[in-house]
């Protein structure tokens, strides 16, 4: 399982299965999910290099009970072609290794506004680049559909 750089040095510690899969139909364009745990809590998200931060449906935050109030901030963004307005939410955020160590880092999600959530689509979370992604060292090995992940430091 281990991957290393030539210097020996760990590039990641652990790694999971992903599927790769429409996102919905009648979308047929393959997309790679992985389920995490956010908070403790199971949920699958389709990995977006193209997307900024975590993002969440309501469906997501009632399941981890975040309110309103826990919100550190609000943020604009163009999803699909469409600017939707949402809420940012501090989660932890948990890849669970089936080999090696799992790894667990602080993300920012955002959650659209009820009436703009329908840009989601049926994808539950999105893991972006931006205050996600960005902080992990991350491969994929189409060949065996595992996801490979390491901390930066």
């Amino acid at each position: 399982m281990p991957l290393f750089f030539r210097s020996g040095i760990p590039f990641a510690v652990g790694s999971l299965p992903y599927s790769y899969r429409p996102e919905s139909p009648p979308l047929d364009i393959p997309k790679l999910f992985v389920q995490v745990q956010v908070d403790g809590k199971a949920v699958e998200a389709l990995v977006d290099t193209g997307a900024q931060f975590f993002i969440c449906s309501s469906a997501v935050v009632r399941y981890l009970g975040l309110e309103d109030a826990d919100a550190v901030g609000t943020e604009r963004l163009n999803i699909r072609g469409t600017i939707i307005t949402g809420a940012l939410h501090r989660v932890e955020l948990t890849l669970q290794a089936d080999e090696g160590e799992g790894l667990s880092l602080d993300v920012t999600a955002f959650v659209p506004q009820a009436t703009d959530e329908e840009v989601l689509g049926d994808i539950s979370c999105f893991l972006g680049m931006f205050c996600c992604l960005e902080r992990l060292r991350f491969a994929i090995d189409p060949s065996t559909e595992t996801f490979y992940f390491g901390d930066l430091s």
